[in-house]
């Protein structure tokens, strides 16, 4: 962890400071409030029936109540696209000290027009000593499960790099859904799934972060065709169709958004796109 922080670390005449939201505490409550009983309302039988907006001064004023990240972490977002920028100093990590900062910037953006995701971390430390190019680096393509019985996102890696490492080709050849442990999980697993199942889409918009829940009709279309599925088949028959379609069922998953750009991977600005 030393050398990392020593790989990755710059002199404090390099580091940065971004601006800090105001937000007050009852502020900062309501804020968090409102997010939970989203949520809540989401991992529920009847969620939500308005979208949930956040927006970027709150994603900013929230992160300001963080003494470690107050002006040295902002969030900037853009059409289809997240973007974090950060200045950490390093006293809290092993080898690090106050005259010593992590700077660097990540990025998510989406592009609907091929169902794409891509993430990159960089920093300002130069370690072309140990490899060249970005820290972290993946494309991802997304995909709905449209089987009898659920409706949920997947996540398959297409191409990637991580601490100058590609990613294996039979890793990418294997389809593995990124979110499997998340869905699976014996403790957290069932709210995961019914959250995620209750999603309509997530835009990134400029300057805030839309998540519409599926409607009730929707939701009563869906439990009704999954009700005349399972009552139609023997238990161990449901088994195995939903055992394949974890494997391969999945239908591309499109956006509800009209605009259009560039679409090639370097560009920072793409089409609306859904989750």
């Amino acid at each position: 962890m030393k050398d990392l922080v020593d790989h990755l670390s710059v002199t404090a005449d390099q580091s940065k400071t971004f601006p800090v939201v105001a937000m007050s505490e009852a502020e900062r409550r309501i804020f968090q409030d409102k997010v939970k009983l989203f949520v809540d309302e989401l991992d529920s039988e009847y969620p939500p029936g308005e979208p949930l907006t956040i927006t970027q001064d709150e994603i900013n004023g929230f992160l300001g109540h963080s003494d470690y990240l107050r002006g040295h972490f902002y969030v900037t977002l853009t059409k289809n696209k997240w973007v974090e920028e950060y200045s950490l100093p390093t006293d809290v990590l092993p080898g690090g000290s106050q005259d010593k900062f992590i700077v660097g910037n990540d990025y998510m953006k989406f592009d609907a027009t091929k169902s794409q995701v891509e993430i990159q971390m960089e920093t300002a430390a130069k370690h072309d000593d140990w490899f060249v190019g970005p820290l972290v680096f993946a494309r991802l393509s997304y995909l709905v499960s449209q089987d009898d019985a659920e409706h949920l996102l997947n996540l398959f890696v297409e191409q990637g790099s991580f601490f100058g490492k590609p990613v294996p080709q039979d890793f990418i050849d294997e389809r593995h859904n990124l979110l499997e442990d998340l869905y699976n999980d014996p403790d957290d697993g069932d709210h995961s799934r019914t959250i995620v199942g209750h999603i309509k889409s997530v835009s990134i918009e400029d300057g805030k972060v839309v998540i519409t829940p599926r409607s009730n009709n929707e939701l009563k279309s869906s439990s009704v065709a999954t009700k005349k599925v399972l009552a139609a088949k023997p238990p161990s028959q449901y088994h195995h169709s939903r055992m394949r379609s974890k494997r391969s069922k999945s239908t591309s998953f499109s956006s509800d958004a009209s605009s259009s750009s560039d679409n090639s991977p370097s560009s920072d600005t793409s089409p609306s796109s859904d989750r």
